[in-house]
């Protein structure tokens, strides 16, 4: 991979023609719209002739960890049937929650971007791999990133959260209008139901659904959650607490009241 960052386009140009069908890092352009504009005048050789002749590249833009923006290039001519670049790259990954002590682990799919985070290089296949822990027996994947830049199953869980949280809000946003929130007050459907994006982006889903059904029932027989003997201690059964607590609220709104006697 080349390492000067500074666009280069000759330079880039050359080094991509020698490895045909590879995405090759052009530069960081401090500017995101100026890259974006490469990406457009380089598979048209436009004010750019050292991608000549026309259609022998292709290129795209993505963030940068310094802040910049990457344009990668590629040379196809030779090149037959160019794989398409993908829109995301779906992983198996091992979690092994956010306690400090051993927990045990389990495989989570999730479905991050096609690109390295930290260069904006295009991510590796994924390859299946077993393995043995505790007596059990796990299928996860790995990958290897061309551009050398390692991604650990802790950070790609992050990742894949903030992915889907924001995916959730722009979709708030496009039912609910700029706000992007819903009237919940209004929303007479199950806990689980209105629960179930937290619950799934939770680091223990389990956990979090167990503990938002044992404090709704317990809501419902009248007792206080804050004095039970089950009373979460860590933050996801707190915050699968506060999701029943919520819904308790959310249904006393929407009960009908009775007329004053």
């Amino acid at each position: 991979m080349r390492t000067n960052v500074r666009p280069d386009h000759a330079d880039a140009a050359h080094a991509a023609r020698s490895l045909p069908g590879v995405w090759t890092l052009a530069g960081v352009y401090p500017v995101a719209s100026s890259a974006r504009g490469a990406v457009k005048r380089i598979p048209r050789a436009e004010r750019m002739p050292s991608y000549a002749p026309a259609g022998a590249y292709e290129a795209y833009a993505a963030r940068h960890e310094d802040g910049g923006t990457a344009l990668w290039v590629r040379y196809l001519v030779g090149v037959v049937d160019p794989e398409p670049r993908p829109t995301s790259m779906t992983y198996r990954v091992i979690n092994r929650g956010t306690s400090r002590s051993y927990e045990g682990l389990r495989i989570e799919r999730v479905t991050v971007a096609a690109e390295c985070p930290r260069c904006g290089g295009p991510r590796g296949a994924a390859i299946s791999h077993r393995f043995c822990e505790d007596g059990e027996w796990y299928d996860c994947d790995r990958w290897t990133n061309r551009c050398g830049h390692v991604d650990d199953y802790a950070t790609v869980l992050v990742e894949y959260r903030a992915r889907q949280q924001a995916i959730e809000d722009a979709e708030n946003r496009a039912a609910y209008g700029t706000s992007g929130a819903p009237d919940l007050t209004r929303d007479s459907r199950p806990v689980r139901d209105v629960a179930a994006r937290r619950i799934a982006a939770s680091s223990d889903p389990i956990c979090f659904e167990g503990a938002m059904v044992r404090t709704a029932a317990a809501l419902g027989r009248g007792e206080d959650p804050a004095t039970a003997v089950w009373t979460a201690v860590d933050p996801v059964s707190t915050a699968a607490e506060i999701e029943a607590l919520a819904a308790r609220r959310r249904f006393a709104l929407l009960a009908p009241r009775k007329d004053a006697k």
